[in-house]
């Protein structure tokens, strides 16, 4: 992949971050973490951590293959991550939250503010009941 991450090496928590579906499903993430680091060719690589049910994760990906990550960074820096590859826990309790890695397979994609405002409004985030 070309150089697409604009941040420098470093560790960056995210605001606001959830995985969606193009039906406009979603499931929040927490305490998401991206981990940018840079090669010995000065390509940077980036992966993310975050905290997730995956109970809830499993009923999203019922919705749809395509599964999205969508990171809000705060003061208008949003992306959204397509079709990564996520890693998660496999305890399936409802009520147990496990960790979920996630790595780019493409580049991310800026979210304008006013697309990122009309998605978020759109989104119905799948909960336990």
């Amino acid at each position: 992949m070309e150089q697409w991450i604009p941040f420098e090496a470093g560790s960056y928590r995210v605001d606001r971050a959830c995985a969606a579906t193009p039906v406009h499903s979603a499931v929040s993430l927490e305490q998401v973490v991206i981990k940018i680091s840079e090669g010995p060719n000065g390509i940077r690589s980036l992966s993310g951590s975050c905290l997730v049910r995956p109970y809830l994760l499993v009923e999203l990906s019922e919705d749809s293959e395509t599964i999205d990550i969508i990171l809000d960074f705060g003061e208008g820096f949003v992306y959204r991550l397509p079709r990564p590859r996520i890693s998660a826990g496999k305890v399936l309790s409802p009520g147990v939250k496990a960790t979920m890695q996630f790595f780019p397979v493409t580049p991310w994609a800026r979210l304008p503010a006013s697309d990122y405002g009309e998605l978020m409004n759109r989104m119905r985030f799948l909960t336990i009941d």
